[in-house]
């Protein structure tokens, strides 16, 4: 069975939840006419580094590329505080720092090498909306 949703890679950068057709598995035209023009933003662009920012070039007008900052790593660090110095792996922890997400919402993301994304949370201010995710769980393959 295909899945109902899929993601992209594009270039070092990673679309999540990309709108595609399961007929043809291919993405739909809109989605590749939006996505040429810049309206999308990736959800992360590799490899990750502290400071690093990335976002839709296009979106809500024109802007230029070095202004698409949708996304940023604001700290690398430990899964948990107290394991900063002995984590084997780094976790990245990601930010909306702009409006892409809709007005007041904020979006972060925590990020790690092997794993992948172990939380995500997605919070409206003002309202009830809200997400909060977390892996609870992971046995890497054999």
């Amino acid at each position: 069975m295909l899945p109902e949703q899929a993601d992209l890679i594009r270039s070092d950068c990673l679309y999540r939840n990309v709108d595609w057709d399961r007929q043809t598995r291919q993405l739909t035209f809109e989605y590749r006419k939006w996505l040429t023009f810049g309206e999308y933003s990736p959800e992360f662009c590799f490899p990750l580094k502290l400071h690093q920012v990335w976002g839709a070039p296009h979106w809500g007008g024109t802007r230029p590329v070095s202004a698409a900052k949708d996304w940023q790593v604001v700290d690398v660090g430990a899964a948990s505080p107290g394991n900063r110095k002995t984590e084997p792996r780094p976790v990245f922890h990601i930010k909306s720092v702009s409006s892409y997400l809709g007005s007041g919402m904020t979006g972060e993301t925590w990020f790690q090498k092997g794993i992948g994304i172990f939380r995500d949370e997605y919070v409206h201010h003002g309202t009830l909306g809200e997400e909060r995710t977390w892996l609870v769980r992971f046995d890497p393959m054999p």
